[in-house]
Order: structure tokens, then C-alpha cells, then sequence
């Protein structure tokens, strides 16, 4: 009796093949968002941990040093004129007529040297006043993030000489009080990513530039008040372009009295 076996085949065939890769791109098309979506949370979130961090060592540093928090001011620098916030932490910088090494960022010793607490994930640099060029924020200052001393005014921010007798500004943020007597701390940013300064002045030149965790024009960033809450918060601005005259938003506020 004769004996008839199945062929079998020796591969795919090319419809097959055809088939298999159309569904592979299918799946891929179909995944692609959601994966990109769930890595930006991803970055937001490794941000939010960095300046909850920062918030910590900055509370540490205030039991430290007298129950204060920083003044911004650093002795041997007189020439310094732009917004040193960036300078409490992070990696070697260099500024127009000084050197900050890591060791002089006070806060650095608080995170154990750890410089990426400084650094956010989404950073992808400034245009404007503040413009880094090709570089990110922390390629450029070491620091991503800025530290809110003296409000919402990045490029004019008063630093107390405390050689010559000026004294602090009544309005003020954080720099140079005692932490006992700072009042409304749910309210008032401690630290946040620098962004939060432009799109707050509501710079209409590239203001829709700047977004490092959500869709351009939608003005988001993570910010740490200080009471240790960590917040994602839209920064709302006011059209009045004197800088003194918009400290305050929804939920947040740059200043207090």
C-alpha cells in the first residue's frame, strides 16, 4: 500500500511574511504613543523626586545654618549680576568673572555630591533672556532647576550686600529668612525648574519653547513650596509687563510680604 506524507514547508511565504510585518506595524503604531507618553511620565515624575529632594536639603542646610535659608548672596563676588539661584547645587559652572566650583553650590553637600539631583530629565535648554544656545539648562548652569529667593524676576533679582548695609527687600521669597517665621509655605515655591520663571513673565517671543514635560503652550512645570508638597502646575501670567507686578498665580505664588 502506497504512503502519501504532508509536504511541509520549508519557511514563510512572502504573503505570509507580507502579513506578519504589516501586524507587527500595526502593534507598533498602535504602542508608539502610549510607550512615548508613559517615558515622559516617567520623566516628570524622576523631577518631581529631584526637588523634593532639593527641598529636603535645603531644610537641612537651614537647621545648619542659624534656622535660615540661603540669601543668594556669596561673599567675594561683587561683580555677579545674574541670577545666582541656579548656583546652590549642582555641577562646575563657570560665570563671567568668578568660578563656582561644586564646592561652593552649598546644597551639594546635603545630597551627598549628587549632582543629577539637579538635573531634570526633560531639560531641554532655554531661549530668550535666559538662552543656553545648543545646551541644556544644566550643560549651561550646573542646574536645571532655580532656587525662588527674591520672586519672580530671574534676570533682576535683589541680592542683599550685606558688606556695604543694604538690607532685604520686605517682599521677598525665602532668601535670608528665618524658617520659623515664614508663614503661608503651602503657597509660596521654594524650589522649581527654571521654566517656571518664563512662562510666568509670559515672554511672548518663543514662549511656547519651553515646555519640558507637556505639549508646547500649555506652560507646565513642577515646583516644591515649602512646605515639602510637590505640585505640576500651569503658570498662568499676567500680560502687565512690569515684572514686580505679576508674583502671583493660581495655586502659587512667587512672594510673600
Amino acid at each position: 500500500m502506497l504512503m502519501f506524507r504532508d509536504r511541509k514547508s520549508d519557511g514563510f511565504t512572502l504573503v505570509e511574511l507580507l502579513v506578519v510585518i504589516s501586524i507587527i506595524a500595526l502593534l507598533l503604531s498602535i504602542l508608539m504613543p502610549s510607550l512615548q507618553k508613559a517615558r515622559e511620565s516617567a520623566k516628570k515624575v524622576v523631577c518631581g523626586s529631584n526637588l523634593k529632594q532639593q527641598a529636603l536639603a535645603h531644610s537641612l542646610y537651614s537647621a545648619d545654618n542659624d534656622e535660615k535659608y540661603i540669601h543668594l548672596f556669596i561673599k567675594g563676588y561683587p561683580g555677579w549680576t545674574r541670577d545666582i539661584s541656579l548656583l546652590i547645587g549642582g555641577h562646575q559652572v563657570w560665570t563671567p568673572g568668578a568660578t563656582y566650583r561644586p564646592k561652593q553650590k552649598v546644597l551639594n553637600a546635603y545630597v551627598d555630591n549628587n549632582y543629577n539631583v539637579f538635573k531634570c530629565p526633560g531639560d531641554k535648554g532655554m531661549k530668550g533672556p535666559l538662552s543656553t544656545g545648543k545646551l541644556t539648562v544644566f550643560e549651561a548652569n550646573g542646574n536645571s532647576y532655580a532656587y525662588n529667593g527674591y520672586g519672580n524676576d530671574p534676570m533682576n533679582d535683589y541680592y542683599g550686600d550685606f558688606d556695604t548695609g543694604q538690607k532685604e527687600p520686605k517682599k521677598r521669597a525665602y532668601a535670608g529668612r528665618k524658617t520659623s517665621g515664614t508663614k503661608r509655605l503651602s503657597d509660596i515655591i521654594f524650589h522649581g525648574e527654571l521654566v517656571m520663571h518664563m512662562f510666568h513673565n509670559g515672554l511672548e517671543e518663543g514662549e511656547r519653547e519651553y515646555a519640558w514635560h507637556s505639549r508646547k503652550g500649555i506652560n507646565m512645570a513642577n515646583l516644591v513650596f515649602g512646605d515639602g508638597h510637590y505640585a505640576y502646575t500651569q503658570m498662568t501670567y499676567d500680560k502687565i509687563k512690569d515684572p514686580q507686578s505679576f508674583q502671583e498665580g493660581k495655586g502659587f505664588d512667587f512672594t510673600m510680604n
